[in-house]
Formats: C-alpha cells, sequence, structure tokens
C-alpha cells in the first residue's frame, strides 16, 4: 500500500483536481503538491432544505468544506460544517472521519487485537475490559466514558507500524474489524450548531514506523491532553 510503502505525503498524489466524492458534488482542488482542498457544490437552494430527521439525528440546512495537508508521517485536516440556515440545527451532528488502511495484510484484525484507546495516559485494547463489553463491541462513547482521550489507534500485526485518528472535537470513537476496511473513526461532536454559525474539527491521521509511545507524544504535542 503506498501510503505505507512511501509515506503518507504520496497518500494524495492520485487526486486530481475536479474529482468528485460524496453525492458527486464535492468538488477537489490541488493546492500545492501536499495541500487538497473540497467543498461541497450543491446549490444554494439544497443548503438550505433541512434533512430528514432520524430519531434525534441531526436535522437542519448543511453546508461543509475543508482541507487535508500531508507531511511524510501525518495528515492533517480540517472539516468546517457550517448551519447556512435561519433555525438552529435540532440536534448534533456527527461527521464519521476515518481512517482506513483497508485490507493491508498487517492491519487485518478480526477480533480487534491491535485497536487501542487511551485513558489517563494508559493505552487500553480493544478486545478486552469493561469498557467495550458494556457498550456495542466496536463502539466507545466519550459521553460514557469522558477520561478516553480524543484518539484511536491500530497497531500492526509485527508491531512495528502504528496508525492513528485524532481530532479536538472527538465525541465518539469506532472502529471496522473486517478486511476490507479495517475503519478507525474518530467521530466529532459539533453540537447544535446556531444559526449562521460554524464549526471547524481539526484533526490528525498519523501513519509511521514506531511505538506507542512515540505516538502518545505526537498527540499530546498536537492536541495536549484532556486528563493531564
Amino acid at each position: 500500500m503506498a501510503l505505507f510503502a512511501s509515506g503518507a505525503k504520496h497518500a494524495i498524489s492520485g487526486h486530481d483536481a475536479g474529482d468528485t466524492g460524496c453525492y458527486g458534488q464535492v468538488k477537489w482542488n490541488r493546492r500545492d503538491q501536499q495541500t487538497l482542498t473540497f467543498r461541497w457544490q450543491a446549490p444554494r437552494g439544497v443548503k438550505l432544505v433541512p434533512s430528514l430527521p432520524e430519531d434525534d439525528t441531526f436535522h437542519g440546512p448543511l453546508d461543509y468544506w475543508g482541507r487535508i495537508r500531508a507531511e511524510e508521517e501525518e495528515i492533517e485536516y480540517f472539516f468546517t460544517v457550517s448551519n447556512p440556515g435561519e433555525v438552529p440545527w435540532s440536534a448534533n451532528m456527527a461527521p464519521n472521519i476515518c481512517l482506513s488502511p483497508r485490507d493491508h495484510p498487517q492491519f487485518v484484525d478480526p477480533k480487534s487485537k491491535h485497536i487501542l484507546v487511551c485513558q489517563d495516559g494508559e493505552w487500553i485494547n480493544a478486545s478486552r475490559g469493561e469498557l467495550f463489553t458494556r457498550l456495542e463491541p466496536r463502539w466507545s462513547a466519550k459521553q460514557q466514558y469522558p477520561r478516553l482521550e480524543q484518539i484511536v489507534v491500530r497497531v500492526s500485526q509485527d508491531g512495528q507500524w502504528v496508525v492513528g485518528n485524532a481530532n479536538d472535537h472527538c465525541g465518539s470513537i469506532s472502529w471496522n474489524p473486517l478486511q476490507i476496511a479495517s475503519c478507525l473513526h474518530a467521530i466529532p461532536n459539533v453540537g447544535a450548531v446556531q444559526s449562521h454559525r460554524r464549526v471547524t474539527i481539526r484533526g490528525k491521521f498519523y501513519v509511521f514506523r514506531g511505538t506507542l509511545d512515540e505516538l502518545f507524544e505526537r498527540y499530546k504535542r498536537d492536541f495536549g491532553l484532556l486528563n493531564p
């Protein structure tokens, strides 16, 4: 996989300006060799139409945009969500920000033995402990466990590589053990955004050959500790 063979900065090398993504309405542009920007290109009338509510989930007018910048071992992302309408959102919006090594053999982990989260400075394995048995097996809500840090990590089978997903609005953590996905989700909680207001999420994907201790130091450098 190129992301690991050549370093994280090459992860965006295949994206051409003008590529479309979600709903065929997201426009990507290359700012420089390391930076991509994106913006939802739906007509303003579409952005102002409230989405249909499902249970207590997000419901309201929506716009979004952001940028991604890749370095050798880290990818920084900024994702802005905006309420362009005249009424506040009915509930929190939780965009799913995902890091996936896909089916790379070093990261196939159907029993989640190599998935970790951090609580009180200690890495906790997802395959053990009350933290995960009281919830769905692949889900950890930070609302219930507020001492969790804002990061979820996967270690390679040989213990040589670490990949992590963290952001400054992380409200819950999940992952997918399936071979075709192997996702790590740091899901932001942006709240019920008021009319004509916006929230920007800042996050990092970490991809490097190293240790959990090294990753923890990078995370502290970038985000500080919620529970020092």
